[in-house]
């Protein structure tokens, strides 16, 4: 029986390369047969294939970004293995909230220590780090005809949609329809390969931060984009922000995004489910 699942992504850059020869070496010096896995790019596929392979570990080795990782975590939701990861994606956003080197990262594969850690859920999909709708959406969705991502590609589609987005109309528990650039909901810190929406955000607590960017003309849009960048957005008259286990948006026919995929439509709501996730720390 297999201790290890490693999963990774076969067309993945220089960085995921080097922590698979690493993981070979680590195989063959601490004479352990571990299972590998290369997704196919087919969501549905994956997951049916990584949960099969999972019951017969107690680990899972993600080597990727936000994108793999995503499709881990909704492939062994509320099974007993735990997750380690390795860092090798475009933006990293969920890693970035942890001060670990590449070497701290590796030893996270071997160490005793885990910590559990929230996850959100919204229609049928989990996520790890950052949903929401709106301008972010739109961004994904942009970002989704594109064959290859790189960390300036979040910042092209950002800026485009900063200045073409028509903001949307969102209707949120019982409120009033307003206009609205988007909705944040934020269980990890970071998103956009680097932009900290909720920087102090802590994903053990039970709870989301919310927030709610309802500036939609030019200049506001700016200043939320800049206020991000300098960490004084939540200072803006503009923008709300609250912590609340769950939030339903019911505004009809608005994309999702949830950890840089789009997952679906709404009306829909977002539900913060405490320590569904088991990540190897050190």
């Amino acid at each position: 029986m297999a201790e290890f699942l490693v999963v990774y992504k076969p067309s993945s850059g220089r960085q995921a390369q080097k922590h698979l020869q690493w993981l070979k070496r680590q195989e063959q010096k601490h004479q352990i047969t571990w299972l590998w896995y290369g997704t196919t790019g087919e969501f549905e596929t994956d997951c049916q294939t990584i949960r099969l392979l999972a019951n017969t570990v107690t680990q899972v080795i993600v080597i990727g970004g936000d994108g793999t990782l995503h499709l881990v975590v909704n492939a062994t939701v509320d099974m007993p293995c735990r997750l380690a990861l390795l860092p090798a994606g475009t933006g990293n956003d969920f890693a970035r909230q942890f001060p670990f080197s590449e070497a701290q990262w590796r030893d996270t594969v071997f160490s005793d220590k885990t910590q559990r850690m929230d996850l959100g859920k919204v229609g049928g999909c989990y996520f790890h780090n950052i949903g929401g709708v709106g301008f972010n959406a739109a961004v994904v969705e942009a970002l989704s005809v594109k064959n290859k991502r790189h960390p300036l590609s979040y910042v092209t589609a950002g800026l485009s949609q900063l200045f073409c987005f028509a903001g949307v109309s969102l209707e949120l528990d019982g409120r009033n329809a307003v206009p609205t650039m988007m909705l944040v909901v934020a269980n990890g810190r970071y998103f956009a390969a680097g932009l900290r929406p909720a920087p102090n955000n802590d994903n053990q607590d039970g709870q989301f931060e919310l927030l709610l960017f309802k500036g939609c003309k030019g200049w506001q849009r700016v200043a939320s984009f800049v206020g991000m960048l300098l960490q004084f957005h939540t200072s803006l008259p503009f923008v709300e922000s609250w912590n609340s286990e769950s939030i339903t948006v019911r505004t009809v026919g608005l994309p999702i995004e949830a950890d840089g995929e789009l997952v679906g439509m709404t009306p829909a709501t977002f539900e913060c489910l405490p320590e569904k996730l088991q990540l190897a720390v050190l």
